[in-house]
């Protein structure tokens, strides 16, 4: 038997089992997900809270690699740590945000250049600044507290060769330089009023480049040089360093799913369908007339919740999560669902208390009734035009031409006739349901 036999005999029996095992899940045994998902932007609290400092001045870090390459890498860390800071939207996807307050920049930052000429007059510091010179400075500049620090990089060059062989025997090779990098930092925050270190972070990062010849392997100078190399693992590590201690816009990928009532089916694939594309007013008009129709569906209920949850409107979304729970307690993504909407109210507590307070978006409900009308497509092409008539019977007035592929609810059917919602004003109109498709 050969190997293509082998697999179609193989997925022949998968089949077979999963048409004769309820609640056989196929995508789950190959290891896939194919569960519609949307995305929404969120804030996310920092690591430790600070709300009694307002201001802060960030010092270079002491660099184990100055004394070596003369870098000045310890000032552009304090450099990239104060620009990260200071951002009011650090992480944000505008597109995808629904709701209005909240920000990255939770402290007033000491200009930079401004610590520098301080600094300049005080040679006495020197390096290695501890916790005492640190309440000093911090002092003098009039901040609540100083963030000090230090950072340093290793790197390591490997070389390799692969060749091929073509249909004529002929040989080709090609020689590579890899370079690896791996960057870190920690950094200590001082209050100053106490003179005592109040918390503390560390941060990592690896990068990569490398170079390719056929002539022989690339020379060191042909790579990304380790400073480059250095000086973007550092951006990456002073924006782990901020998430220590302020806030940042992140996007959450939600999992949804797949509402099967059969009577609303079409209605919550609509809804679906919109959230992928981020209008979430439609589709929660959608999921809200569907739960209304029937409160005891776990999945109706999770996804409104996470309707609720992208619009940072946690206390309804751990409300409908919690009833989702109770109704299928041994479905994980509920359990997932409960632990960020609680984590999220507690996010909701630290914007009220650092004064800029996160509103969530408001929902309107839409009328159940239209919401939940099943859907009709017209027949034939965009261009060809089928008649909507003002009574059930084709000698009376034509109201419209309507083009092929429009899709419009249905208000009620007869044996022959369809009565449409025009969509256009209040009117509406008949036609024959030969010319429409049904069930959409």
């Amino acid at each position: 038997m050969d190997l293509l036999t082998k697999k179609l005999n193989l997925l022949l029996a998968v089949g077979i089992f999963a048409i004769s095992t309820p609640h056989f899940n196929f995508a789950q045994v190959l290891g896939m997900d194919f569960s519609p998902k949307f995305s929404a932007c969120l804030l996310h609290p920092p690591q430790k809270q600070y709300p009694h400092i307002k201001k802060i001045a960030v010092l270079d870090f002491k660099s184990a690699n100055n004394n070596e390459e003369g870098l000045g890498d310890g000032a552009k860390v304090a450099d990239y740590l104060t620009k990260i800071l200071v951002d009011e939207k650090r992480g944000m996807v505008p597109s995808k945000v629904h709701f209005t307050g909240g920000t990255t920049k939770v402290f007033e930052v000491m200009d930079r250049s401004n610590i520098t000429a301080m600094l300049q007059k005080r040679p006495q510091l020197g390096d290695e600044i501890d916790e005492n010179e640190a309440t000093e400075i911090g002092k003098i500049l009039g901040v609540d507290a100083v963030i000090i620090g230090n950072c340093s990089y290793s790197w390591k060059d490997d070389t390799d060769v692969s060749s091929y062989t073509d249909k004529k025997g002929r040989t080709s090779r090609t020689y590579f330089r890899n370079r690896k990098l791996i960057a870190e930092a920690r950094m200590s925050i001082v209050d100053v009023s106490t003179g005592e270190f109040i918390g503390s972070s560390n941060s990592t990062s690896e990068k990569e480049a490398s170079a390719r010849s056929a002539s022989g392997y690339p020379s060191v100078n042909d790579v990304k040089s380790p400073q480059e190399l250095a000086q973007e693992a550092y951006q990456s590590i002073a924006y782990g360093l901020a998430n220590y201690l302020a806030p940042v816009y992140y996007t959450r990928k939600f999992t949804l799913e797949r509402v099967r009532i059969k009577d609303y089916k079409e209605r919550a694939r609509e809804a679906t369908e919109q959230l992928k594309l981020n209008n979430l007013e439609p589709a929660f008009q959608l999921y809200y007339a569907i739960y209304e129709e029937d409160n005891y569906n776990p999945k109706v209920a999770y996804n409104l919740g996470t309707v609720y949850e992208a619009s940072a409107n946690y206390s309804k979304a751990l409300e409908l999560y919690q009833t989702a729970h109770q109704l299928d307690k041994d479905e994980e993504l509920y359990d997932q669902a409960l632990v960020r909407a609680k984590a999220g109210t507690n996010m909701l507590a630290y914007f009220e208390n650092i004064n800029t307070p996160i509103e969530a978006r408001e929902f309107t409900p839409g009328d159940k009734e239209v919401l939940l009308r099943e859907k009709v497509v017209i027949k034939g092409k965009r261009k060809e035009r089928k008649l909507v008539y003002k009574e059930p019977d084709e000698t009376s007035l034509v109201v419209q031409e309507v083009p092929g592929k429009m899709e419009f609810s249905v208000i009620e059917k007869t044996e022959d006739w369809i009565l449409l919602d025009l969509e256009i004003g209040d009117r509406q109109g008949y036609i024959l349901r030969k010319d429409v498709r049904e069930g959409k």
